[in-house]
């Protein structure tokens, strides 16, 4: 009996979640083959490769040394360091687990909504049918291959769930178990890998501002702001929790490009007005599985889809319960996400951007993941006043109406894509009616992609959204029955609904992609010094037309095991990372904001005919789609992408005798790229280094020697240079003495050093805060050099320089949260003890004997 009535209701649910989530990604569970999309491929699946490997190694990688020159890695958000789901990454090839494991949180995402529905005081159906749209929506089948943004969201429900049980509470705060476990929960969340939480809580504030205008506040069965304490608690405790995340992505934010974010920058890939017609049809603007997507911005990203059956019940929801306190959060959250995703085509995203936080954040259309949402709520709610016969005769009418209208409006697009000419000359007379001119010309554009757009697939489901209504209407008087068939009708309509759209939009590739070699990789591994590469393309649209042309244009259907070992031998973006190859470049929304700077100005260089800079980051192989003829670069390889050697890179690491001092950022690129400038024998610093590590004995340099050449020909004076004492003697390279790696891991790095005089170690890794070094176990000042390396002094002699990153970020961080999570370990503890003695103590001593 307790079986049936407390858990037959929830494993029902489960199995129909596991069956369309089976049904949804067969093909990426079952084929054999890996889902490969640009994202997945190029950025993610090197990034889970690198964590993977550490993890096998016994090291959490704070650092990456592989990308950008280097970079943090725990710092970066995307990467999930500390995400306890990513141990789903050891079961079977990384290929296969990647995919298990983004398949796995949206049939989580599917129950946590089911139950936050359950506690929201929905209904067994409505909170089945609710969960089903949500694991179901284009925002989940379409984010598949971006990974953080699956597991990230997939938390969503939970969090409100453990804020709805809390709110209910006798005990608001102190002693709130729920409260406890939603601090937990939005902890996890924070670790998942994507700020895309920020999004959550801001849907959570929302919901508590409207529990705390509910009539149970108003009347005082509450007091109103019981939900706003409840609010900030859960998030002190999960910020407090994830502290080890926070405080160095904070730190990293701070540091990276994000920072100087515009308005224009932020409101990148606004949702166009029009496109949010693609609530009713998802294949309006094209099909990218035809590739035939002719929208504006990617499909993955402005899909807005939850389904035409969900859309006009989460309509009707929002109606029909609007006194509900559920019901009316959905609708706001519903009506001021949309409005969000307008971007910069509504004035409204200016309040978003006055936010510390949301101003560094870039897509309105991270918006859509709030809309889903409150739209699948609403859907539910929706669900649940039909079961219970509450649509009126008027809003049967203006439901039925506003089916009709839908169809009017597509039948209307598909004669206009056959019939353009003769539809423009009909409707002349009408130009001048408001509206007109814009359907007609938005007519015309969908006309002109005629092959492009999908319009039978929203018609025959807005058919048949109409009939089940007239049979609904008909058969809801006629017992429960004929309810029952009518509401499986419901769920196999939306059911067959999602899968249609979702089904083919996975993007898979032979699996032996992930285990191929290539020539040009084949040709690096061979190289035993430490080296970067830099790949280089004439213009970054030749780039991007590429792979846009494999990862988009090309469609879902499979992508060839050629074409796509031939975007491998390109190395773009992070894929040198599964070769431990280093790179100038990377793919990363986050850049240390003093690389990027550094970057730009190599590229420049490069396309004026010079490397100096590159030089500088131990560049030592190019690769190009075409040929170079810049003195330095060696053609090692031909074929479509092309390898240069270069042999004027310096070293990882090396000993310099001079200091050169000079402030301003305009006057450093300058002299980095003057030819005078000797990065061999010379080290350029922003403020002179202390008086204990001045080079001994002094040989004065005349500060006019630093002269560069600025720009193409152009010379101009640093006067503010200053060449600070130098030890005499050859200046040639190694006369110094010699420095050697001897250990490299991605958080450590160790170098035997030996030299004649004291001198100055220069690394070709990027400085950032955190990173210290010892000499001989002594610690030692780690100065920025040449911009944006790092440099420490090492007296004459044989030295250990041990370098490790440790930043306070991280540290502070640490300790906050294991002492955060041994608190509550010990207050779940005490919990435990409370509930069983009470427990026992109300047993009778008859039955303990028995």
């Amino acid at each position: 009996m307790l079986y049936s009535t407390q858990f037959r209701p929830t494993l029902q649910a489960l199995l129909l979640y596991l069956v369309v989530v089976l049904l949804l990604f067969w093909k990426v569970l079952f084929s054999g083959e890996m889902l490969v999309g640009r994202d997945s491929f190029v950025i993610f699946y090197p990034w889970r490769h690198f964590l993977l490997e550490s993890y096998r190694q016994g090291i959490l990688p704070l650092w990456n040394p592989y990308a950008y020159g280097g970079q943090p890695f725990l710092a970066n958000q995307h990467s999930g360091v500390l995400y306890p789901l990513n141990l789903l990454l050891f079961l079977g090839p990384l290929w296969y687990s990647m995919a298990l494991s983004a398949v796995f949180h949206i049939f989580l995402a599917g129950c946590f909504m089911y139950a936050f529905l359950r506690a929201a005081g929905s209904s067994q159906g409505a909170a089945l049918f609710g969960g089903l749209v949500y694991l179901g929506s284009g925002w989940f089948v379409k984010h598949l291959e971006v990974f953080p943004h699956v597991s990230t969201v997939a938390w969503t429900p939970l969090v409100f769930f453990c804020f709805e049980l809390a709110r209910r509470q006798p005990c608001r705060l102190r002693g709130n178990p729920y409260l406890y476990l939603g601090g937990a929960v939005s902890g996890l969340q924070v670790l998942s890998g994507h700020p895309l939480f920020l999004y959550t809580q801001l849907g959570l504030l929302a919901y508590a501002l409207c529990r705390a205008a509910s009539p149970d506040a108003r009347h005082g069965r509450q007091p109103w702001h019981a939900p706003l304490l409840l609010f900030l608690a859960m998030n002190l405790l999960s910020g407090l929790l994830a502290a080890a995340q926070l405080l160095p992505a904070l730190e990293y934010s701070r540091l990276s490009n994000r920072a100087a974010a515009d308005y224009g920058y932020v409101t990148q890939l606004s949702l166009p007005p029009r496109q949010l017609l693609t609530l009713v049809a998802p294949y309006l603007f094209g099909d990218p599985a035809k590739n035939t997507y002719w929208g504006e911005g990617f499909f993955w990203i402005t899909c807005l889809y939850v389904g035409v059956v969900p859309l006009l019940l989460a309509v009707l929801g929002s109606l029909l319960q609007h006194r509900h306190v559920l019901a009316r959060f959905a609708t706001i959250l519903a009506s001021a996400s949309l409005l969000l995703t307008l971007g910069n085509h509504t004035p409204a995203y200016r309040l978003i951007f006055a936010l510390p936080v949301f101003s560094r954040l870039r897509y309105p259309t991270m918006f859509i993941l709030l809309s889903t949402f409150a739209l699948s709520i609403l859907a539910a709610r929706g669900f649940e006043a039909f079961g219970r016969q509450q649509l009126g005769q008027r809003l049967k009418w203006g439901a039925g109406a506003g089916v009709i209208l839908l169809l009017a409006f597509f039948t209307f697009l598909l004669v206009a894509q056959k019939y353009n000419d003769w539809l423009l000359a009909l409707s002349l007379p009408l130009l001048a009616l408001p509206g007109v001119r814009s359907l007609l010309s938005f007519a015309n554009e969908v006309g002109f992609h005629t092959a492009a757009t999908d319009l039978w697939t929203p018609l025959v489901f807005l058919t048949l959204t109409l009939l089940i209504l007239l049979l609904w209407n008909r058969l809801g008087k006629r017992g429960p029955f004929a309810v029952r068939l009518a509401t499986v009708l419901l769920f196999l309509s939306v059911a067959a609904d999602l899968l249609i759209f979702g089904m083919k939009l996975t993007p898979l590739t032979d699996a032996r992609l992930a285990s191929s070699s290539t020539a040009t990789i084949d040709l690096l591994q061979q190289e035993r010094e430490p080296f970067r590469l830099w790949t280089y393309h004439r213009t970054r649209q030749d780039t991007r037309k590429f792979y846009n042309y494999v990862f988009h244009h090309r469609g879902y259907e499979k992508h060839d095991l050629e074409t796509m070992l031939r975007v491998k031998d390109h190395l773009p973006y992070n894929v040198p990372m599964l070769y431990r190859f280093s790179s100038v470049i990377g793919y990363d929304s986050l850049k240390i904001n003093r690389f990027r700077t550094f970057g730009v100005s190599a590229e420049n260089e490069f396309a004026h005919g010079t490397h100096r800079l590159l030089d500088l980051l131990n560049t030592r192989f190019v690769l190009a789609d075409e040929a170079l003829f810049l003195p330095g670069l060696e053609r090692i390889r031909d074929g479509e992408m092309k390898v240069y050697r270069n042999v004027d890179a310096l070293p990882r690491a090396f000993l310099v005798s001079r200091i050169i001092v000079e402030p301003r950022e305009k006057a450093i690129f300058n002299l980095l790229r003057s030819p005078s400038f000797d990065p061999r024998s010379s080290v350029l610093f922003e403020a002179p280094p202390p008086a204990e590590e001045v080079l001994q004995p002094a040989q004065p340099q005349s500060a006019t020697a630093g002269s560069a050449a600025a720009g193409e020909g152009r010379h101009e004076r640093l006067a503010s240079a200053r060449f600070l004492p130098t030890s005499r003697g050859d200046e040639a390279e190694g006369a110094v003495g010699t420095a050697q790696i001897s250990r490299f891991e991605p958080n450590r790095l160790v170098v035997e050093v030996e030299a004649r005089q004291p001198a100055y170690l220069v690394l070709s890794e990027i400085n950032y805060p955190g990173w210290r070094a010892r000499v001989d176990g002594t610690s030692a000042r780690v100065h920025t050099a040449n911009y944006v390396l790092r440099a420490v002094y090492v007296p004459a002699g044989r030295h250990r320089v041990e370098w490790f990153f440790s930043p306070w970020s991280v540290r502070v961080g640490a300790v906050i949260s294991l002492l955060t999570f041994v608190g509550l370990a010990c207050v779940g503890v005490a919990a435990t003890r409370a509930a069983w003695r009470r427990r026992h103590r109300a047993v009778p001593h008859e039955s303990l004997r028995d």
